[in-house]
């Protein structure tokens, strides 16, 4: 008998196996291809998510990079000054600009350096390098 190749007759194997059979090979192709498609996914999104990143970065270049204008007759605060910031100073009561002034932060300006001499008090504390360059308004412009 070991030498005989048995069929579904012989054996008696029900019919509804077969179909259970099928069902089975169905969802086994069905969760392969939903495999196929998450990997695709999963690429898509890291794909997605270095674009992100990157278009982060250059949002985040562009904003550090802004110069801005502070239109005040106080000064603008020390953390939001960045090189190339515009001051309008203005007197607020009259409704007229006073002076037009341009942060450059290249020069010294009252940065304390550490030296022999230098110690902090409460006079003396740390400020960033820079200074505040004075423009005026050419007489051409002015009608």
């Amino acid at each position: 008998m070991a030498d005989q190749i048995v069929d579904r007759k012989t054996v008696g194997i029900p019919a509804d196996v077969s179909v259970i059979r099928n069902e089975v090979e169905v969802m086994k192709n069905d969760a392969e291809a939903s495999e196929t498609a998450a990997q695709a996914s999963a690429v898509s999104a890291q794909l997605s998510e270095a674009r992100a990143y990157n278009w982060a970065q250059i949002a985040e270049t562009l904003v550090e990079s802004q110069t801005g204008i502070h239109f005040s007759d106080t000064e603008p605060p020390i953390i939001a000054r960045t090189n190339g910031m515009a001051w309008l100073v203005a007197d607020m009561q009259n409704s007229e600009v006073t002076a037009l002034k341009r942060w450059d932060a290249t020069q010294a300006g009252d940065a304390p350096f550490p030296s022999s001499s230098t110690w902090p008090g409460s006079s003396l504390y740390p400020s960033p390098m820079g200074v505040w360059v004075d423009f005026t308004i050419d007489s051409s412009i002015i009608s």
